[in-house]
């Protein structure tokens, strides 16, 4: 058979066109290919979690612990009711006496005005306790004449001179305090039963009020690390310091609960009181 060179032409052309072709193709799959494992890579590659730090406190040390130094910067200081009168507060040896008495006097742990308020059905009453030999005290509770007795209790008193609170009792024998009403305290030191001596005597204030519904949202709302100054800001006077009083119990060596437990005395002028001990 004889081929001209014309038709030997064509066909190299036509080879050379299909290897271009398949070239072409072959390139083509390749990145498709490619494109093709690196998404399937990057599907099954496994996302990045961050761990989450929880800032929920799991005690009330933790959160003391924990908290920025700055969060509780601002000191509690009571703010009073604005229609105050002034009142005593500090007691002295009326008649009497007994061995071994300190200077101090006996002091009673409330504000210089009136009305001191509470919102609690049975609060508690803080005294200081000078150093003395005195075994008892006499409570007495009286209604808002000062004539009518409510309550009286003999209590033993701790060897050691200090702060101590009284809570009045839960256990039947007195009524919650009523909304609206004022009652009135007397707390006296005697040395004991056999001749009635008093060491000294105090006397304070109780007015039970109910809190508005917008406090009551926002006491719901308080954690009990700023009760204290929740109180202290609205005027309630024994529900700030018994708060805190707990607090500084719970967590004696809290050095902000200590520099609060100051502030809050300082600010009533018991700044002689603020370093002495507080009894368990």
């Amino acid at each position: 058979m004889v081929v001209n060179n014309s038709s030997q032409w064509c066909v190299a052309l036509l080879v050379l066109s299909l290897e271009l072709l398949g070239s072409v193709g072959l390139a083509a799959s390749v990145q498709a290919r490619s494109r093709s494992v690196s998404g399937r890579e990057s599907l099954n590659q496994p996302e990045q979690v961050h761990p989450q730090v929880s800032a929920q406190p799991t005690s009330l040390a933790q959160f003391s612990r924990d908290r920025p130094a700055s969060l509780y910067a601002k000191a509690v200081r009571f703010n009073p009711p604005k229609v105050g009168s002034p009142r005593r507060r500090t007691g002295a040896a009326v008649r009497g006496g007994c061995p071994n008495a300190s200077k101090d006097n006996l002091v009673a742990l409330l504000p210089t005005t009136e009305p001191i308020l509470t919102v609690s059905e049975y609060p508690t009453l803080f005294v200081y306790l000078p150093q003395s030999a005195a075994s008892e005290a006499e409570l007495t509770l009286l209604s808002d004449n000062k004539r009518q007795r409510v309550y009286k209790t003999t209590i033993k008193l701790p060897k050691a001179p200090g702060i101590v609170g009284f809570s009045l009792p839960k256990d039947g024998k007195l009524p919650p305090l009523q909304v609206g009403k004022t009652y009135h305290w007397n707390f006296s030191i005697t040395c004991g039963p056999a001749d009635q001596a008093e060491v000294g005597v105090v006397e304070g204030q109780i007015q039970r009020i109910a809190l508005s519904p917008s406090q009551t949202n926002a006491l719901k709302k308080t954690a009990l690390r700023d009760r204290p100054a929740f109180y202290a800001e609205a005027g309630i006077w024994y529900d700030a310091l018994s708060s805190l009083a707990q607090l500084r119990r719970s967590t004696p060596k809290d050095a902000a609960i200590a520099t609060d437990w100051g502030d809050l005395l300082k600010s009533v002028g018991l700044s002689a009181i603020a370093e002495k001990p507080l009894i368990p």
